[in-house]
């Protein structure tokens, strides 16, 4: 006999396979660097705007690509954490994420509470170290509450996000539309627009693993 648990898990189950995991790497990538415009700037804009939506196209193959590769080694040998998934996919060796995972973390952790710390200082006059603290105070509450409480509020966060993006990019073209088509045609491709949108996809993308408990509900390739 199906429980109503379960029966709304299989009515709902369509948006724990499709909107879910990208919801939640979503929210994962668009970290302090992002926010702050720098990962744009450092990426993308500074190719060219022909450049850069090419960088953005090669980037967003190569995040589809190796996420759904990534998905299915998991559902495959049903590895949901990432010690488990190395373990699986390069044996003793799996030890080489964990050393680099910690130090990302760290370091992942100091961006974006400069970046909330910058913000709020700017926008409200506080002193640095209360964006500071209450960045780290939200992030440990999350993660004390659990990973379905996470996936919750970045698959909330993510599409608050998408909304406000759309919302920019409407008001802008219903305002500037002729600048923009004026800008993006007389562009340019500059640089190496290739290798920066590569860059920051495998850079991205090194995170997914972390990320696999968004990703359970996945039961066929």
């Amino acid at each position: 006999m199906v429980t109503q648990y379960e029966e709304s898990i299989i009515k709902h189950r369509w948006f724990q396979v499709y909107i879910v995991p990208a919801a939640v790497f979503q929210s994962a990538m668009i970290g302090g660097g992002y926010g702050t415009g720098r990962e744009i700037v450092e990426y993308f804009t500074a190719q060219g705007s022909i450049g850069g939506l090419l960088g953005i196209a090669v980037a967003t193959l190569v995040l589809g690509v190796v996420l759904s590769m990534t998905f299915e080694f998991a559902r495959f040998f049903a590895v949901y954490d990432y010690r488990k998934f190395f373990k699986a996919l390069i044996g003793p060796c799996w030890m080489a994420y964990e050393m680099i995972y910690v130090i990302a973390v760290v370091l992942v952790l100091a961006v974006i509470g400069a970046a909330a710390s910058g913000i709020l200082k700017d926008q409200l006059g506080w002193p640095t170290w209360i964006g500071t603290s209450l960045m780290l105070v939200a992030i440990t509450a999350m993660a004390a509450f659990g990973r379905d409480l996470i996936a919750y509020i970045m698959t909330t966060w993510a599409a608050l996000l998408s909304a406000i993006f759309l919302l920019y990019f409407v008001l802008t073209i219903a305002h500037y539309g002729s600048e923009v088509v004026h800008g993006v045609g007389a562009g340019s491709a500059t640089g190496n627009w290739v290798g920066k949108g590569l860059q920051f996809a495998f850079y991205n993308v090194a995170m997914a693993p972390a990320l696999l408990f968004s990703a359970r509900s996945i039961a066929t390739r």
